[in-house]
């Protein structure tokens, strides 16, 4: 549960604010790049372009940033990693014309190639600062942040930009990975606890054997790899949305927002709720997300579409709960970073799917399109979610390390 056990622990708390930081960051320079891309091409295409650069360094990087996060130091390696995202996250501002637009998408090409390596070691690393029996209110607290960060990031942006452009968006972000970096440094070092003698290709063959291994682990991949591709059509066509129901480019970072009001939603509820139902039952509210997001085709009234986008992605917190907490239980701690690299790689794919079908989807389809993907998906994902059921009981887990 949320409470205040949870954050009487010092080191989590200095841990989520960091990253709830680098999350607001992170957003308002999404809603940046997206209005940039816009204004310099009045072409919502240009959207889409912009998100299939950020993917791809994920499809090639993620299976690198588990290995590296079961291979380094934990801590350390996310502190470098922010202070190199600090300095190419102001790449952007150089960007005033079209014809500077390959340096924006390289920017965003490097930044998420870091994010690449920065997020497996960022969730193993979670379980190294709280007990075993706050696993799940820690992990909905830390998402919960975040996607608070999602809310007020394009809510602040929605106003800002409009005022000072987007370039302060780019100024947000490189400062907020500045001060990542300078929290994480006050925190302890966690060793993945993986033998100095492996080498980097063993550690990349042990994927397989982790599939092997875990197999809800393996189940709830599947279900991200599916799930991902309609959210990420819509991202990639979000200005063409925005359009659709008549509001402005800057709407984007309304619609932004309210998906971090579904995050909050989310891991308020989870936090709560979450070692009190039954399998079943959160299989059942993790599998409302693609329905609800599938929906909004259907609706041309903003405040109905708003509200629909906060449900669907308060359903699919319930998703990533499920896989964070069952990695950082079940999984030893020199496999950790590669199970989170797995489920991220297979998030990868379907991203770049969905972004890059926005990228051959006129906008006048974009809307009708979003409906028939997020149905095509739904078999996948039902497939899934019936095989974690299947393989709930998991074999007792090693003791995890917990900070002093």
């Amino acid at each position: 549960m949320l409470t205040r056990q949870l954050w009487g622990h010092g080191l989590f708390v200095r841990f989520v604010l960091g990253a709830a930081l680098s999350g607001l960051g992170t957003w308002f320079n999404t809603v940046a790049i997206a209005v940039l891309s816009y204004r310099l091409t009045g072409q919502a295409s240009t959207v889409a372009i912009a998100l299939t650069a950020a993917v791809l360094p994920r499809v090639v990087l993620a299976p690198i940033g588990g290995v590296l996060a079961d291979r380094f130091e934990r801590r350390g390696l996310l502190v470098g990693l922010d202070l190199a995202s600090a300095v190419v996250a102001l790449t952007p501002l150089l960007v005033t014309q079209r014809g500077a637009l390959p340096l924006l998408y390289a920017a965003v090409f490097v930044l998420q190639a870091a994010s690449c390596l920065y997020r497996p070691a960022q969730g193993a690393y979670l379980a190294h600062l709280v007990p075993d029996d706050q696993l799940e209110a820690a992990n909905a607290a830390h998402s919960m942040l975040q996607d608070s960060s999602l809310f007020t990031g394009p809510l602040l942006a929605a106003m800002v930009l409009g005022v000072a452009g987007p370039g302060a968006g780019f100024l947000l972000n490189g400062a907020s990975f500045l001060v990542s970096a300078l929290l994480l440094l006050t925190l302890p070092t966690a060793h993945p606890g993986a033998q100095k003698g492996t080498s980097i290709s063993q550690l990349l063959g042990g994927y397989v054997s982790i599939a092997r291994r875990y197999p809800a682990i393996a189940a709830l991949c599947l279900c991200a790899l599916a799930s991902v591709v309609p959210i990420y059509f819509f991202q990639a066509t979000i200005v063409a949305y925005a359009a659709a129901l008549g509001q402005p480019s800057t709407f984007v970072g309304v619609l932004y927002a309210a998906a971090g009001a579904g995050g909050i939603l989310g891991g308020l509820a989870m936090g709560q709720w979450q070692r009190h139902l039954s399998p079943r039952a959160v299989v059942a509210l993790y599998g409302l997300e693609i329905p609800l997001l599938g929906s909004l085709a259907l609706v041309h009234a903003p405040i109905l579409a708003l509200v629909l986008l906060t449900a669907s992605v308060a359903s699919s917190m319930v998703g990533d709960l499920i896989f964070s907490v069952r990695v950082q239980r079940y999984v030893p701690t020199e496999e950790r970073g590669r199970a989170f690299g797995l489920v991220f790689w297979c998030m990868a794919v379907g991203q770049m799917a969905g972004a890059m079908l926005g990228t051959m989807v006129p906008p006048a389809l974009a809307v009708p399109v979003l409906l028939w993907v997020s149905v095509g998906v739904l078999p996948i994902t039902a497939l899934g979610l019936a095989q974690f059921v299947r393989s709930h009981q998991v074999p007792t887990a090693p003791g995890l390390a917990v900070a002093a």
